[in-house]
C-alpha cells in the first residue's frame, strides 16, 4: 500500500512538473523582434529587440516633432503625446495607431512613463523564460541609437531607410 501512494505522488509530481514547464513554455517569449513604444514627457521612443540580429534598435523623437494623431485630432508635438493618451483612455490602441499612422509601426507593448528595461516589465511581458534569455544574452548584443528632431517630413528619407532596416521584424 505504501509503495502504491508513493508512486502515485511521485507521478503526480511528474505531471505537475510537466505541466508547470509547458506554462512557463506557453507564456514565455520565444525569441522573435519585439517592438516596443516607450512614451515619455518629452520624447516619443520605439525599441526593437532582435535576437536573430544581435541587436537592440532604439528610435527616439523628440517632443518638438509633430505628430499625426488619428480620429480627427490634428497634429500635436511629440511632447503633448502623454496628455493625448492619458486623456482618451476609451482607445486602448490609440498609442499603437500613432505609432502606425506616423512611423508604419505597430507596437507589441506601449509603455508611459517606464522603463522598458525594469526587470519586472521584461518578466511581464518576455514571460519567465523570455526575461532570462534576455538578460543572459543582452550585454553582447549591439546597442544602435537614433533620434529625429526638427520637421518628420524632413527626415522621411532617413526613416525611409532605418525603419525597415532597424524596426522590421525577421
Amino acid at each position: 500500500m505504501k509503495i502504491k501512494v508513493k508512486l502515485l505522488s511521485v507521478l503526480i509530481g511528474i505531471v505537475t512538473l510537466g505541466w508547470g514547464g509547458w506554462w512557463v513554455y506557453q507564456s514565455s517569449w520565444k525569441g522573435g523582434d519585439f517592438l516596443i513604444m516607450e512614451v515619455e514627457k518629452e520624447k516619443l521612443t520605439f525599441v526593437n529587440i532582435s535576437p536573430s540580429r544581435g541587436m537592440i534598435n532604439s528610435l527616439s523623437v523628440l517632443g518638438s516633432v509633430d505628430l499625426w494623431i488619428p480620429n480627427g485630432m490634428g497634429y500635436y508635438p511629440t511632447s503633448k503625446l502623454p496628455l493625448i493618451l492619458d486623456q482618451e483612455n476609451s482607445q486602448p490602441n490609440l498609442g499603437k495607431m500613432v505609432a502606425f499612422y506616423n512611423f508604419g509601426l505597430w507596437p507589441v507593448s506601449v509603455i508611459y512613463d517606464g522603463d522598458w528595461q525594469n526587470n519586472r516589465w521584461l518578466w511581464k511581458n518576455l514571460g519567465p523564460l523570455g526575461w532570462l534569455r534576455f538578460r543572459l544574452q543582452a550585454d553582447d548584443w549591439l546597442q544602435k541609437k537614433e533620434t529625429i528632431s526638427g520637421d518628420l517630413s524632413l527626415a522621411k528619407e532617413s526613416l525611409e531607410e532605418k525603419i525597415p532596416r532597424d524596426m522590421a521584424e525577421n
